[in-house]
């Protein structure tokens, strides 16, 4: 408990502490009706829809866009991506970090085209 007092002293000023634990930077935008798992770290800027439901020990980074209706699992890193509605994401999974979703050629960061939306 003192451990957890002190984690929310220093978050204080630019995070919240929800009451599942999580810690939401105050520029984001988490909309009522989403869950946020225990110890989800929600950065700068980064926006979670409506009815989202995201699992414990998740990072959203910084400006990352998560649509509504969407299930990212526990443990998952999400940086540099928008997840639009009905998006579900595995257990453990990372996305947006060099290895998936960046080719660096020539040591300049570059994202691969899209791919298309199943109809």
């Amino acid at each position: 408990a003192d451990m957890l007092r002190r984690l929310a002293a220093a978050l204080l000023g630019e995070y919240r502490i929800t009451r599942s634990l999580a810690a939401v930077a105050r520029s984001a935008t988490v909309h009522p009706t989403a869950t946020l798992g225990p110890h989800t770290t929600v950065l700068a800027n980064a926006s979670i829809g409506a009815h989202t439901t995201i699992g414990a020990n998740t990072v959203v980074g910084a400006s990352v866009t998560i649509g509504a209706h969407c299930t990212i699992g526990h443990n998952v890193s999400l940086s540099h991506c928008t997840l639009h509605d009905h998006v579900e994401i595995s257990h453990g999974a990372s996305i947006g970090s060099p290895g998936f979703g960046f080719l660096l050629p020539h040591r300049h960061l570059h994202t691969p085209p899209a791919l298309p939306t199943p109809k």
